[in-house]
């Protein structure tokens, strides 16, 4: 009976037909893992560049010299030198010369010139004015590279100005994603197994720190990310719930 059914060609067939979908749920696998493993040295990357980036602003002076200024130099006139007197200041009014008394009574403003209103510096993207910016900023953040580096610098701004941590932005499809500690972007993706769909992050954007923890916690784990494997301090956001449209958030036309 036994010899019988493995000699049946429903029996064979169904266990090659196993076979196939276990092999092919391996290799599927091994693919997810190289791909998910790409993504995420790819944003380490970037948030490792983010990082070394804050750090460099914090490192910034407030006060950053104007061009040709020697810091901490102050030019004053040598009090051993001649200071030359312009012809008008020396040649002094006769004594015996009668002032002119309709000069006396004239307005103090007659004759003076109106102070020219000081120019405002304005985005070359058409964003207009640049918004003040937060204590311990360059001066020198404005004006951006790009429009969308000066999109990513508003949405900061504002956020901060709101009370919001953000220690930098990413942009991705003309959407803003503020970067937090204590939230990660994620995106979502599943695959078959025989023991049913399992879903996993194939992308992630997270403060540095958290994805920090996060690598250490993948790697010591040895396979793909799930959502169980997250700490519970870290709050998961979808891209699509997370990203910012800056030109909605800024109320730029």
């Amino acid at each position: 009976m036994f010899r019988d059914l493995l000699s049946s060609r429903w029996f064979q067939g169904g266990l090659a037909f196993f076979l196939l979908c276990v092999g092919s749920s391996l290799l599927y696998n091994w693919h997810v893992q190289r791909t998910t493993e790409s993504d995420m040295e790819r944003r380490d990357r970037f948030l490792q560049g983010l990082q070394k980036q804050t750090e460099t602003r914090s490192a910034e002076t407030v006060n950053v010299p104007t061009e040709n200024e020697t810091p901490g130099l102050v030019s004053t006139p040598d009090e051993n030198a001649d200071t030359h007197l312009s012809d008008e200041a020396e040649a002094l009014p006769n004594e015996t010369e009668t002032p002119d008394f309709a000069d006396a009574f004239l307005p103090d403003d007659m004759g003076s010139e109106e102070t020219p209103a000081e120019e405002v510096p304005v985005s070359p993207f058409g964003f207009g004015p640049y918004p003040e910016l937060p204590e311990g900023w360059s001066p020198n953040t404005f004006p951006a590279a790009s429009a969308d580096h000066e999109l990513q610098k508003r949405v900061r701004i504002k956020l901060i100005s709101q009370g919001v941590n953000v220690v930098g932005t990413t942009m991705e499809n003309d959407r803003v994603y503020p970067i937090i500690q204590g939230t990660a972007y994620v995106e979502w993706k599943s695959y078959w197994r025989p023991t049913g769909n399992v879903r996993y992050i194939s992308n992630i954007v997270a403060h540095p720190d958290d994805m920090t923890r996060i690598n250490a916690i993948r790697a010591e784990k040895g396979r793909v990310f799930a959502e169980a494997d997250v700490p519970s301090d870290i709050k998961l956001v979808s891209f699509e719930e997370g990203a910012i449209d800056p030109y909605d958030f800024l109320e730029l036309p």
